[in-house]
């Protein structure tokens, strides 16, 4: 029978390939770092140990240890009383207690709304601030020539702001439009 080929020319490979080159110190190497996973999963497996230990006594010694009174029956009742009153003492101190600080959040809730500003009077600041620039655009174009377009834009902010300072400077100008002497309103920053 004939060989197979493939196996010739592997048989062939084999024989003329060189053997693998030894890395120096390899088997030094596997040998230190198996040693060093081992120390350390011996040093591991130890913390754990000693964390358990430590739990256990923390938990063991924080349980307190109650030590057994006898009292006579004649005193249990005084006892009982004094415990009754001093429970309601207590009671009462932490009711105190409770009831200062809702009034001390109520305090510092009205003193910060008294630092914020008023929002009727940021609205207030609000319309002056859009009555003033409809006079300034009106002023603008009763400069431009265009009185037609000043004259109602005067108007506008007349109607829309009627109490705002910026109304009463509008219906100035309007009255001034007619006598052509036109100026630039004052901003009240």
């Amino acid at each position: 029978m004939k060989p197979d080929p493939l196996e010739r020319l592997l048989s062939l490979a084999d024989t003329t390939a060189p053997p693998p080159a030894a890395i120096d110190g390899v088997v030094n190497r596997v040998r230190r770092r198996a040693a060093r996973r081992a120390t350390l999963r011996r040093a591991g497996a130890v913390l754990v140990i000693a964390c358990v230990v430590g739990v256990a006594l923390m938990w063991h010694g924080s349980k307190p240890k109650t030590p057994f009174v006898r009292t006579s029956p004649t005193n249990t009742g005084v006892e009982l009383a004094q415990l009754r009153a001093d429970a309601e003492l207590h009671q009462r101190i932490a009711d105190q207690l409770i009831e200062m600080r809702k009034q001390f959040r109520r305090e510092a809730g009205a003193r910060a709304a008294l630092r914020e500003p008023d929002a009727l009077a940021q609205l207030d600041a609000a319309r002056e601030q859009a009555a003033m620039v409809l006079v300034r655009d009106a002023a603008r174009m009763a400069r431009a020539a265009d009185k037609r377009s000043a004259a109602e834009t005067f108007r506008q902010a007349a109607e829309s702001f009627p109490s705002t300072p910026a109304a009463r400077i509008a219906l100035e100008r309007l009255r001034d439009l007619d006598s052509g002497s036109i100026i630039e309103p004052q901003s009240r920053s």
